[in-house]
Parts: structure tokens; C-alpha cells; sequence
């Protein structure tokens, strides 16, 4: 999805004919699975085990920051880094195929909104 598309034909603009078939496929439908997709991913991330990277235990306790095995740190299974070039890759796919509600999941994803209260 993230080559670039030759021009459009107006029978493709509402969505791509499959190689194989020539059957269209929906860009709604593609848009929507593939904002299911982020959010999964999203999920995965924020529900993660934190892992021993030494003895690789898996942390059981809300109390300890060490593994209680061999007194080392507990990290992220599935790295920050890694998720927010997800995130980014995504965006970029939202913007060559001008996917609205995706380009938003993303940029909200990327740069949430303040979670400041307004004082009163």
C-alpha cells in the first residue's frame, strides 16, 4: 500500500481491482480493517507482560520493579520505538491513499489531544 498508485481509472476510485480476479475491492472496507488492525496493535501494546530481559520471567507481581529471579529490571516485551514506526508507517498509508478516518486514528494515536482540565 505504500507504493506510489498510477492514475486512477474512475471505476477505481472507490476501489482497487484485485491482480489475480479483477474483482473490486472496497476502499472503505480496506480503510476500515486496517484501522481494526492499529487499534489491535494499539491493544497489544498497552496490555503487554513485562519481561525479565535476563532470565526472561515474566512479571507477576505490581509491587516489584525486579524480577524477583535474578533482581533485574522488567522491560516492555514490544518496544515504544517499534510501535510508534507502526504508527507512523500507517499515517503514511493514510495520506498516499487518502484515508480520512485512518489519517485521524493515527494523528490521534501520534499527538493525543491535552488531558489537561480545564480549571474552572
Amino acid at each position: 500500500l505504500l507504493i506510489e498508485a498510477d492514475a486512477e481509472t474512475e471505476e477505481e476510485k472507490n476501489g482497487w481491482a484485485c491482480p489475480s480476479c479483477r474483482h473490486l475491492l472496497q476502499k472503505d472496507a480496506i480503510e476500515q480493517q486496517l484501522i481494526e488492525t492499529i487499534q489491535r496493535k494499539s491493544l497489544a501494546y498497552q496490555l503487554q507482560d513485562l519481561r525479565c530481559q535476563h532470565c526472561k520471567q515474566v512479571k507477576e507481581s505490581n509491587i516489584r520493579s525486579e524480577c524477583t529471579s535474578c533482581s533485574r529490571p522488567f522491560r516492555t516485551t514490544l518496544s515504544a520505538d517499534l510501535f510508534h514506526k507502526q504508527l507512523h508507517s500507517f499515517h503514511k498509508v493514510s495520506l498516499l491513499h487518502q484515508f480520512d478516518l485512518l489519517r485521524d486514528v493515527t494523528e490521534w494515536m501520534l499527538h493525543p489531544p491535552s488531558s489537561q482540565i480545564p480549571a474552572t
